[in-house]
């Protein structure tokens, strides 16, 4: 069977990454005020989003018994929380552009797969969790995913007339969900496999996430801050002091990594193909810039907006990159790494 004839069989859980990385790309340049080149992203990527849907409906309902076989791995669980976090982007987006109303059941949705795939995960966990620590980014997905929900549950509130200690309870709830599962991965993991999760020679676009998720914490964080109105100022303290560590976290830890990646890059070791390596640094990016915006706005650091564009403008290099290696490989009939 030829590679144009099995992609969709082959597609990894972690495909929604692509939709996810356009999806931020997209609000960071609508952000910016780059409203044309936001709306053709938003529209790309909710292209992407309904083809990869109405696909693993396929594929599942057709009961192909290699994605079955995949996906009952615990790695391919946490590689499903792309799809939480993708569709929390892409209706964070619609959201902004007015287009709001199926905001509440998708954020119930969302609550309610994240609950089933943390069960699926813990019953398929066999032993130590980080045994395997090849890809140790993907136990990072589920507190993407719970700040992401973060951020639909306040843009909506921000949209509609709705109960306002409804949805501060669940902006509030899967943000401390995300920052905390962040802090306790990072203390463990760095303390037991250390080595491990900072080998330079493991180095690919998915490691930009280290950078990009404080960025995502920092603008959850702000936005909770600005669109409600219950909290006690010892509590808007907490989230001001967490938004200037985490974002300064953020552009001292993009330096090295945009080094140790160019390097790799030079040096020919790293592969762009749709799941390996470059859609794991455009979400990164897309959040970095518009976590930059809206720290620049909130802390009145306007000097931050140059940041802003910058990352925004990386982001959409890497998804023309992406996209350009995609249409070379449907050309040439080359097989594409999963």
């Amino acid at each position: 069977m030829n590679w144009s004839s099995r992609i969709f069989e082959d597609l990894p859980t972690s495909s929604f990454s692509s939709v996810m990385g356009i999806g931020i790309v997209s609000d960071a340049f609508f952000q910016i005020g780059i409203l044309k080149i936001s709306k053709v992203l938003e529209i790309i990527g909710l292209a992407i989003y309904t083809c990869l849907i109405l696909f693993f409906l396929i594929i599942i309902l057709t009961g192909k018994g290699k994605f079955r076989k995949r996906v009952q791995n615990q790695f391919s669980i946490l590689g499903a929380f792309t799809f939480i976090a993708g569709t929390s982007v892409i209706f964070t987006r619609l959201s902004e552009g007015g287009y709001y109303y199926l905001d509440i059941p998708v954020l119930v949705f969302g609550i309610a797969f994240s609950i089933f795939l943390i069960i699926g995960f813990i019953a398929k966990a066999e032993g130590n969790l980080f045994e395997k620590v090849d890809k140790p980014y993907l136990f990072l997905v589920p507190f993407i995913a719970m700040l992401s929900l973060s951020v639909l549950s306040t843009q909506t509130y921000s949209r509609i007339d709705g109960d306002q200690k409804y949805f501060f309870a669940v902006s509030v709830l899967t943000w401390v969900i995300g920052v905390a599962g962040i802090v306790s991965l990072f203390v463990y993991a760095f303390k037991n496999h250390g080595n491990d999760f900072l080998h330079p020679e493991r180095i690919d676009g998915f490691y930009m996430v280290y950078s990009g998720i404080a960025s995502l914490s920092a603008f959850s964080a702000i936005i909770i801050i600005k669109f409600y109105t219950l909290m006690f100022p010892f509590f808007v303290s907490i989230l001001s002091y967490y938004a200037v560590i985490a974002y300064g976290w953020t552009v001292v830890s993009t330096i090295p990594l945009f080094f140790l990646y160019a390097l790799r890059i030079k040096r020919g070791h790293v592969k762009f193909r749709y799941k390996v390596s470059i859609w794991g640094s455009v979400f990164p990016l897309g959040i970095n810039s518009t976590g930059s915006y809206f720290v620049s706005l909130f802390f009145h650091q306007h000097f931050l907006v140059y940041l802003a564009y910058f990352y925004a403008f990386m982001g959409l290099l890497l998804i023309i990159i992406a996209f350009s290696e995609i249409i070379a490989d449907l050309i040439s009939g080359r097989e594409r790494m999963n």
